[in-house]
């Protein structure tokens, strides 16, 4: 297959999990969730793991990779499936999918200078960002309300913060230990610690029967999007998947919009199609 379709699959799959997991968010909580979406796509991953074969790395010293990586999976899925649970979910989507802005500005610290199209790239995407945000608050008429909307907001900005913990951790131990390893070995971990937060904060996770084939598609959507994302990132069209992935925003905003009715303004729709242009930008090779 193309980058396009790699990168397609990804977006489709990645977009329609969150846009699902809004839903069972809403219907059970994130915690209990997350407790039982993230071992169905353990079980995917290591699947796909077999099946392409690769080897089992491993080396002690850059485990620590590793743990930041699981961490930040931890803390992006948690904050991710709150805020999509509060919603509205096509606020929240497109906020948590211009986190490339963060992974630039943090490897620009790192001394990796980032190019002007990339700057102008990062530009574009906060200003799509507020846009979305502002229009957003706006919609709102009460108080309580728009306090709401700020508290959603700021979620979705930590859940980009822990989404570029889990991007750069995860880059940089994939180098190491390879794609498919690194992502079983990240689920695995931040399975371990939202199971533990979930058993000390509301006792045993529960799911009624009538959820499980809902969390069933949700853990295998979530799965592939790694698994297609993996697949096109090979050889010098790599980025072109990256940046076709990075899409899945847009995917759960108009599935939002679609199924929930909920409604995107003029300004809201600038400031979604400014925040994937930016990512576009940004996610061109240097």
């Amino acid at each position: 297959m193309t980058p396009v379709v790699w990168g397609g699959l990804s977006s489709l799959s990645y977009g329609t999990a969150d846009f699902i997991a809004a839903k069972t968010g809403r219907g059970i909580g994130a915690g209990n969730a997350l407790f039982f979406v993230l071992p169905i796509g353990l079980i995917g991953i290591g699947i796909a793991w077999l099946a392409l074969g690769q080897p089992f790395v491993w080396q002690a010293g850059l485990l620590w990779l590793v743990l930041l990586h699981g961490i930040g999976l931890a803390g992006k899925l948690q904050t991710l499936y709150v805020a999509l649970a509060r919603g509205p979910v096509s606020m929240v989507a497109p906020i948590v999918a211009a986190h490339p802005v963060f992974v630039l500005l943090l490897f620009a610290g790192f001394g990796i200078v980032p190019s002007p199209l990339q700057w102008a790239g990062c530009a574009v995407t906060i200003i799509g960002a507020v846009m979305v945000a502002v229009s957003s608050d706006r919609a709102e008429t009460t108080a309580a309300a728009h306090h709401g909307l700020r508290i959603t907001i700021l979620l979705s900005v930590v859940c980009a913060l822990f989404y570029t913990l889990e991007v750069v951790a995860g880059q940089l131990a994939v180098a190491t230990y390879g794609e498919l390893p690194t992502a079983f070995a990240g689920r695995t971990l931040a399975w371990l610690v939202l199971g533990i937060l979930l058993f000390a904060t509301q006792g045993r996770p529960h799911a009624p029967r009538k959820w499980w084939p809902l969390l069933l598609v949700q853990g295998l959507l979530d799965a592939a999007g790694t698994v297609f994302l993996f697949g096109g990132s090979h050889g010098a069209d790599a980025p072109i998947t990256a940046v076709i992935a990075g899409t899945f925003g847009a995917v759960t905003a108009v599935l939002a919009w679609l199924f929930l009715k909920e409604r995107i303004g003029p300004i809201q729709w600038t400031g979604i199609a400014l925040i994937f242009v930016g990512v576009t930008m940004l996610s061109w090779p240097a």
